[in-house]
């Protein structure tokens, strides 16, 4: 190879001028910046559908403790917060003894998911439901999801 064709490759080679990174990247800028609103929307989206299956899962368990441990089971969630309460009631008399109540909370918490309900669901031995009953999930966004109970005991997200 002569000296002359070496120098013609390097000079051949070619990056990027700064004013080209600088296009680029504020194009690239640009697009996240339009698609914010709809990531946001995709993320609150989540957010709702998550805490309504973690809702539905917890009601399940609590059937299934009921059935297992042979004694009523209550769920229910304080209005207008992300807390849920259960009532594992090992005297069948429907009052809230001392260590019979268990507090907890979604998962969701500071992401302006609130549960709301004026029913509590009891689970019954058999599986059973003492009537039926729904827990609305509500995001900061105004989306809303139902979980619902029949009084068969049968547990659905609406």
């Amino acid at each position: 190879m002569s000296p002359q064709t070496a120098s013609q490759m390097v000079y051949d080679q070619r990056g990027f001028t700064l004013a080209e990174l600088v296009g680029g990247l504020s194009l690239i800028a640009v697009l996240l910046l339009a698609s914010s609103p709809v990531l946001s929307e995709m993320l609150a989206s989540y957010h709702l559908r998550s805490a309504t299956h973690e809702v539905f899962a917890e009601l399940q368990r609590s059937r299934l403790a009921a059935v297992m441990q042979n004694n009523p089971y209550r769920f229910y969630a304080v209005s207008g917060s992300s807390a849920y309460r259960i009532h594992n009631d090992v005297d069948g008399d429907y009052l809230e003894d001392d260590g019979e109540v268990t507090s907890r909370y979604l998962d969701q918490t500071g992401l302006g998911v609130q549960l709301a309900s004026s029913d509590v669901v009891t689970f019954l031995a058999n599986g059973t439901a003492l009537g039926s009953g729904s827990i609305s999930i509500t995001d900061n966004r105004g989306g809303v999801r139902y979980v619902e109970v029949s009084s068969g005991g049968s547990i659905r997200i609406r």
